[in-house]
């Protein structure tokens, strides 16, 4: 009996040890699975990861070409602004250039308006420059004012006679008086001379009253 006792504490040893190996066994399997469930979800997302840095590296190569263009954009516009400023410039330059000429043109007509306006003068009151003419036929008519310098004058009246009854009344007012300067009238044809004296310098005006004429008239300086 003693020599029995062993050998069953041996084979209770060994049956322990297969049991353990097999629990160990199941439990192992248990981590595997969980760690290849890990593994796939971990390829998944490194596969999704992968996509998305696929994505946005043709993003960025997109905006590196937009950036390319627009920076060649930029680089013909600033050309074509400095070209632009270069020409207005220029523009400026001429215009200032003509300013300063059309300046000194206006300058140089005023002048000789005012030298030709003097030698005008000059010449309309020179004995026998014509300070006004003035026609008409069978109307009465008063004329437009006209400058008329100190001293005398000479009225000439070509008359033409339509008929039998006839009569040519002339006179001169001063602008801005009631009573005329000077009077006169005729009943002839051809050639009437009157001579004024003594005017005063200033503007004068001419009223006609005529009957079957056709006339003429002229007024002078006379010195």
């Amino acid at each position: 009996m003693t020599t029995k006792i062993p050998k069953i504490g041996i084979v209770l040893s060994a049956v322990m040890l297969i049991i353990g190996l097999i629990g160990g066994y199941f439990a192992s399997s248990g981590n595997i699975s969980s760690l290849q469930t890990q593994l796939t979800a971990a390829q998944e997302q490194v596969s999704q990861l992968q996509s998305q840095v696929s994505n946005l590296q043709s993003q960025i190569t997109a905006l590196q070409s937009d950036k390319t263009t627009l920076q060649g954009q930029v680089t013909s516009l600033m050309s074509e602004k400095t070209a632009l400023q270069s020409q207005v410039s220029e523009l400026q330059a001429e215009k200032s250039k003509l300013e300063s000429e059309n300046s000194l043109l206006k300058q140089n007509i005023t002048n000789l308006m005012n030298q030709i306006q003097q030698l005008k003068a000059i010449h309309s009151y020179q004995p026998g420059a014509i300070l006004t003419t003035l026609s008409g036929g069978y109307e009465d008519r008063t004329g437009p004012a006209f400058h008329i310098p100190q001293g005398n004058i000479k009225i000439t009246v070509q008359l033409t006679a339509l008929g039998d009854i006839r009569g040519f009344y002339l006179s001169l007012y001063k602008v801005g008086h009631t009573s005329s300067t000077w009077r006169g009238s005729t009943e002839t044809t051809g050639e009437w001379i009157n001579y004024v004296y003594n005017l005063e310098d200033g503007d004068y005006y001419l009223k006609v009253g005529s009957v079957n004429y056709n006339w003429k008239i002229t007024v002078q300086v006379y010195g």
